[in-house]
């Protein structure tokens, strides 16, 4: 609309009119900008749209609020970045378990980015590979052929290539055809050791060993069936010695011997039996033990008048009385 150049300060109001209309379409145009790019995640472009929206009406409330909330945003996106990057830098060198620990505190920042998602999923998948290279590693060691192979196997069916696993399996592979017959002897050794045929054992187990000095546990199986073969030596010589003494009625000797079987095996054939015997023939000789000690005293002191009985062995026991001579 054309005015009269001379009224008043038409023209400036008019300039001031068109200024300000651009100004809101300008307002406008910015709000609809940045309310699209948060709905888009466009943290950054939304951030610009604001602070220059503020920069032309610094009193919009709802326009400060929208902008605090686009920075805090962006800081999450930010530190959810940050994190999928650590997580990334981990499976580079296969640190699957940090690797985790990273993408899932991403994920719970941004639960629904595809990218970290997927990698999760592909994350547990190269722990649980990692876990089993580990166990068949360790069955390796343990020279368990078949839980290698079988780890092995499994590994190589879904990641060919992984790591140095078609040279582990070989290895299994050689270790179970080498060990067959050593496996049989260990197995042997092993049940007489379960059925405490120690003799057995030793030579099962010494033989395996000669063979292969490392195989599994045989070297402490063989320690524990020596043992026991020493032990019952020992036992079996003390028993033999507690017999001959019994025959010799030497009561003392016996009830040592047998005690000391009854320390080390309590139920060793009658041992127990013997040893009541023992203790009460020493029992029942205390009294004439006395008087032959005290005939051998007065025959060495030349008392011959005294008439001391001397306890002799003889057909009714170890003891008959014989009355020795008044004269020397």
């Amino acid at each position: 609309m054309a005015l009269e150049p001379s009224y008043r300060d038409a023209q400036s109001l008019l300039e001031r009119a068109t200024a300000e209309q651009e100004r809101q379409e300008q307002l406008v145009r910015l709000r609809a900008e940045a309310e699209q790019a948060v709905s888009e995640g466009q943290w950054e472009q939304a951030i610009g749209c604001l602070e220059k929206s503020l920069s032309l009406a610094p009193k919009q409330p709802e326009v400060r609020e929208l902008l605090d909330r686009a920075r805090q945003e962006q800081q999450t996106d930010e530190r959810a970045q940050a994190l999928f990057g650590q997580a990334r830098a981990h499976a580079k060198q296969e640190e699957w378990e940090p690797a985790l620990r990273a993408a899932e505190q991403a994920l719970a920042l941004r639960p629904d980015t595809p990218a970290c998602l997927a990698f999760l999923a592909q994350a547990k998948i190269g722990l649980g590979r990692a876990r089993q290279y580990a166990s068949a590693q360790a069955a390796l060691d343990r020279r368990e052929w078949a839980a290698a192979i079988e780890a092995l196997q499994e590994i190589i069916e879904e990641a060919p290539g992984y790591r140095n696993s078609e040279q582990l399996l070989k290895q299994a592979e050689q270790g179970q055809a080498r060990e067959g017959p050593l496996a049989a002897l260990y197995e042997a050794g092993a049940a007489a050791v379960q059925e405490r045929r120690w003799a057995d054992a030793v030579a099962a187990l010494q033989d395996l060993l000669e063979k292969d000095a490392g195989f599994s546990d045989a070297a402490a199986l063989l320690k524990t069936a020596r043992n026991e073969v020493a032990r019952a030596q020992r036992l079996a010589t003390l028993y033999e010695s507690a017999q001959a003494a019994l025959d010799r009625s030497e009561w003392a000797a016996a009830i040592e011997a047998l005690q000391e079987i009854s320390k080390q095996a309590p139920d060793y054939r009658n041992s127990e039996q013997l040893l009541k015997r023992a203790e009460q023939g020493q029992a029942c000789e205390a009294p004439l033990a006395a008087l032959y000690e005290a005939g051998a005293a007065a025959v060495q002191e030349r008392r011959w008048a005294d008439g001391v009985l001397r306890p002799r062995q003889g057909s009714r026991g170890r003891y008959v009385v014989r009355w020795w001579s008044s004269r020397p």
